[in-house]
């Protein structure tokens, strides 16, 4: 399975320093959008591409922290309802860790950069490991990135369900096929060393 050119390529219709938008489509945006789109005009004009952000390695278990940069391109994308880059869903991911934190729920998020056809298909054993670290939650959320486009795979832990939420609806479901085996191989280690830690005798007992 290889990833698609539309998630390696910057959209050619984006030009540095030009708006992303229509002046009447901006004004329909809203104040939010029309803000991060003064702050990109503005940065773009002085030379820089991109939103740099710094995450603690702590949110998606790295051993470093890790140097995120949303670029310019990549928001004309999303503006225009193109495409969603990676840098994106890694936000979006990071705003839902948050969230459920606030709201005290047990969720544990997997990293999309990781979650990916690509990785899947060539590191099968990381993928295996951040879902099986991710399974000591009550749920697991993965935004999935299929090669061509993006599936929310949700695992209920408690109920033993996955569910995986694809709005389109012309998707081969055999491309699911990796993904699927994937969560389940994740899935039988987690319940192995479960059951090792259970039976493992108490050395307190007599």
């Amino acid at each position: 399975m290889e990833v698609g050119a539309v998630w390696t390529m910057a959209n050619l219709k984006y030009k540095p320093g030009e708006p992303m938008l229509s002046e009447k489509a901006l004004k329909s945006a809203g104040p939010c959008c029309q803000a991060l789109h003064a702050y990109i005009m503005k940065q773009s004009g002085n030379g820089a591409i991109d939103i740099p952000a710094k995450v603690a390695a702590s949110y998606f278990h790295t051993e470093d922290d890790l140097k995120l940069a949303v670029g310019f391109n990549d928001l004309y994308d999303l503006y225009n309802l193109d495409s969603l880059d990676m840098s994106l869903l890694r936000c979006w991911t990071l705003k839902m860790m948050k969230q459920a934190e606030e709201m005290h729920c047990n969720v544990g998020f997997l990293d999309p950069q990781i979650f990916s056809a690509t990785l899947v298909q060539y590191k099968s054993k990381d993928v295996i490991t951040a879902i099986k670290r991710a399974m000591n939650d009550d749920y697991v959320v993965g935004a999935y990135n299929t090669g061509s486009h993006w599936v929310l795979v949700i695992i209920a832990m408690k109920w033993n369900v996955v569910w995986y939420l694809d709005s389109a609806k012309s998707f081969p479901l055999r491309k699911f096929k990796d993904v699927v085996t994937i969560v389940n191989w994740a899935y039988s280690e987690h319940m192995e060393t479960k059951m090792k830690k259970i039976q493992k005798p108490n050395k307190n007992q007599t």
